[in-house]
């Protein structure tokens, strides 16, 4: 299992739900805030494959 990314500031979590069927290009996700005690604050909503990365490169 790969190593979870780790940064000095909690700043959320994303979790990726499915690929939209009819143009995969679009990812189906949640992203919970970093406050949520638990998923009832999650908010989902779709991203292009573009804007993420699945390494654990330095965000400025």
């Amino acid at each position: 299992m790969p190593k979870p990314c780790e940064y000095e500031e909690n700043k959320g979590l994303i979790l990726e739900l499915g690929r939209d069927s009819g143009n995969p290009k679009w990812i189906k996700v949640a992203y919970i805030p970093p406050e949520s005690k638990d998923t009832s604050k999650a908010i989902y909503g779709v991203i292009h494959e573009s804007q993420v990365s699945a390494g654990c490169e330095k965000q400025y």
